[in-house]
């Protein structure tokens, strides 16, 4: 708890799952007509008896897909939310709750929104077709991840910008412990409390692209859904039965 820490996750962390599934009609077909089997393994929450799998499939739909299995190639953003939270974000989520209830070293939280031209959706994809921000598309701007599956490197004007901006910030935080020690960039507030502010980097907002603003309660009613939820956890009852 005594040491800095520089975390983070991508707005689209779930695409790394929901990519393969959106580009295929077939597999994608399978999944909404199954889903009651489906969902369970997709999301790990099978481990639990069928009753309570029901129950958390219910929970899903009418949190997620309010309006059905509408999702698809052009529309999935609920979709991919749902698999984003289940494998990633609520996780991070409970991390930084824990962190912030002790006397913790600074804490830089960051959410990364840059829409990438070589984005690891489309591999994951298996075509020419941008997702979103997927998970890893942060690790490109500082490492030549995407030579890995033969991708060109096109990065250019907004790219190049916030690449040598993050550069920057993250060799700052190495050496100072602070990504942004002097003005040369926005200061990038440190996350000091519960519910979580962070850096939202490389977004577009009405007044044009942005490497750095900082914001606070993200996806505060998407935690509030799994802390209430928790479909994760082991079921320890059904443990104990089968040890006995």
């Amino acid at each position: 708890m005594d040491i800095p820490i520089l975390t983070g996750i991508t707005s689209g962390e779930g695409i790394m799952s929901t990519a393969a599934l959106l580009s295929n009609d077939d597999i994608l077909n399978e999944v909404k007509t199954d889903f009651e089997n489906k969902f369970p393994l997709m999301l790990s929450y099978d481990h639990w008896d069928k009753k309570k799998q029901n129950e958390i499939t219910k929970a899903f739909l009418g949190f997620y897909l309010k309006n059905g299995h509408d999702y698809h190639k052009l529309n999935h953003q609920n979709f991919t939310d749902m698999f984003s939270d289940s494998e990633f974000v609520a996780g991070f989520d409970e991390f930084l709750e824990k962190r912030l209830s002790e006397k913790a070293a600074p804490t830089y939280a960051y959410i990364f929104d840059f829409t990438s031209t070589n984005s690891l959706s489309m591999v994951i994809g298996g075509g020419d077709f941008n997702y979103g921000v997927c998970h890893g598309d942060d690790i490109q701007m500082f490492f030549p991840v995407h030579k890995m599956f033969g991708m060109k490197e096109n990065c250019d004007g907004n790219c190049l910008i916030l690449r040598d901006a993050l550069t920057e910030m993250w060799v700052n935080f190495a050496v100072y412990g602070n990504p942004t020690p002097d003005d040369k960039y926005k200061k990038w507030e440190p996350t000091t409390k519960y519910p979580w502010n962070y850096a939202h980097l490389g977004g577009i907002e009405d007044d044009g692209f942005f490497v750095l603003k900082n914001k606070k309660e993200y996806g505060t009613d998407r935690f509030n859904f799994w802390k209430s939820l928790k479909p994760h956890i082991e079921n320890t009852e059904h443990t104990m039965h089968t040890e006995l």
